[in-house]
């Protein structure tokens, strides 16, 4: 699903999804495909939901976004030296 497709869907919700595509891009990490996993009408809720399903499985690409957001993005900051 994309994330207008989600924004629309599910407005002013807090969204527990897996990452199905994604790509870097001026040290953001721009998710364009997703799979929606659960809804929540709270933060508290969601972030619960999220670390119960990463500690069952720690390679999945999850994630909560708010529903506000205009565009799934995410700061990528690196630390250390480079060589």
């Amino acid at each position: 699903m994309l994330w207008d497709e989600a924004r629309k869907t599910y407005p002013n919700k807090w969204i527990v999804y897996d990452s199905l595509n994604q790509f870097e891009q001026n040290n953001k990490l721009i998710v364009t495909d997703l799979a929606i996993i659960e809804v929540f009408d709270n933060l508290d809720a969601a972030y619960k939901y999220y670390c119960k399903l990463h500690k069952e499985d720690k390679t999945r690409n999850l994630n909560i976004a708010d529903s506000k957001q205009k565009e799934l993005s995410y700061e990528i900051e690196r630390i250390g030296l480079l060589r």
